[in-house]
């Protein structure tokens, strides 16, 4: 099965999966309470390399990526997830509201200004899960 029929499987069956990256293990934490509350499948990594690994590994329907991490930005993610499992959809987190985004949205699909609301963050994953079922 194709990464793309396994992330809309994932999505009809109302058990899709999200992959949080955040070099801080607290805000990872966080957001992975949160999304399992809501009976989503979450993984975690806090950085490029070791998000890159995960996705080739494993199906995600969303990613929830922070700008800024370690071993480069979040749009390194999004722009190599395009290429590796391009039914995955990247929201982008920052910490920084002014921030200018240079990537256009083929390779994110929504940004988030930290600290991330619950609430709007649902409300994306939803339209993200919604599009790919």
């Amino acid at each position: 099965m194709s990464k793309a029929d396994e992330i809309k499987a994932q999505s009809l069956a109302g058990k899709p999966r999200i992959l949080v990256v955040d070099d801080d293990p607290n805000i990872a934490d966080t957001l992975k309470d949160i999304i399992e509350e809501w009976n989503y499948g979450v993984s975690t990594a806090q950085t490029v390399r070791e998000a890159l690994s995960q996705v080739e590994e494993a199906s995600f329907n969303a990613m929830v990526v922070d700008f800024n991490l370690p071993d480069g930005s979040g749009l390194d993610i999004a722009v190599k997830v395009k290429e590796i499992s391009p039914a995955s959809r990247v929201i982008l987190m920052t910490g920084q509201a002014g921030l200018k985004m240079t990537e256009g949205p083929e390779t994110i699909f929504s940004y988030l200004i930290k600290p991330v609301d619950p609430r709007e963050l649902k409300t994306i994953l939803e339209k993200i899960f919604d599009s790919q079922r």
